[in-house]
């Protein structure tokens, strides 16, 4: 049975250590039905509950990476777009005593709204669970990103995000994103226990060269072996999830798992 967001939040604040969430992991329900879009209104309930499942675990450590962030607002300011689009709609094709009851209102009034609650989650919950708060040092960026460019060239694993993100709204995205978030998500393993939240298979792919080859890089990169582990969670479309850790295959994120991993606290 696939899991609700709720189900799913209430399982990774249970992982021990430092939770790094990639943006394809987050699941946002405007736009997902191509024929309604952001118009149907069970979408716009479910992103409503979505943003207060996240408001709700944010005491947890689970962390938001710059580039994540730089993401969010991206989309934030798309939305932003399409509301300046429907009330111009709005006032050209509605008269003014009926528009209350009008549909194309009652949409502008919904993405009023979904803008109003991504502007606070991002104040109040991403920047002030920052990622970047857990690095002990900048050698992620010096020394780890050469070597994750290194095996995403080599291994032809990246993708550079063609037609994957809701509403079509990231364009000119920086195609290094993914590399620094995982780079992070490794410096931040140097101290603690990592776990790297995400729908992309981008990141399964560098975890797996990454960790096959670790020895060879960190000898090429010169850079010291952290002392913890990066574990990948997969979040599936069925909103499935399921653990991958170095050198090992994919296991279903079940009680059983999350009991094996509360005992590494």
């Amino acid at each position: 049975m696939a899991l609700k967001d709720i189900d799913i939040y209430r399982t990774i604040a249970f992982l021990p250590g430092v939770k790094v969430i990639d943006n394809s992991f987050l699941m946002n329900y405007v736009g997902k039905d191509k024929n309604h879009g952001f118009l149907d209104s069970r979408s716009f309930e479910l992103e409503n509950t979505f943003y207060n499942i996240i408001e709700r675990f944010s005491d947890n450590p689970i962390t938001f990476p710059e580039e994540m962030r730089s993401e969010f607002i991206y989309l934030s300011n798309g939305i932003e777009s399409l509301i300046s689009i429907l009330k111009n709609s709005v006032e050209q094709s509605v008269s003014r005593p009926k528009m209350k009851y009008d549909e194309p209102y009652i949409i502008l009034q919904r993405m009023r709204s979904i803008s109003m609650k991504r502007a606070y989650l991002l104040e109040n919950i991403l920047d002030k669970h920052s990622t970047e708060n857990y690095l002990p040092s900048n050698k992620w960026e010096s020394e780890l990103l050469p070597s994750i460019i290194d095996i995403t060239e080599r291994h032809k694993i990246k993708r550079w995000y063609k037609e994957r993100r809701d509403l079509n709204l990231v364009k000119g995205q920086n195609k290094l994103n993914d590399l620094r978030i995982f780079a992070k998500a490794l410096e931040v393993s140097r101290g603690n226990h990592v776990f790297l939240l995400t729908r992309d298979e981008d990141f399964v792919g560098m975890h797996k060269f990454f960790y096959e080859e670790l020895d060879l890089l960190s000898e090429k990169h010169k850079f010291h072996v952290p002392d913890y582990a990066v574990c990948i969670v997969v979040r599936y479309h069925d909103n499935s999830l399921s653990i991958i850790e170095p050198l090992e295959e994919p296991k279903p994120l079940n009680e059983k798992e999350l009991h094996r991993f509360y005992q590494l606290e």
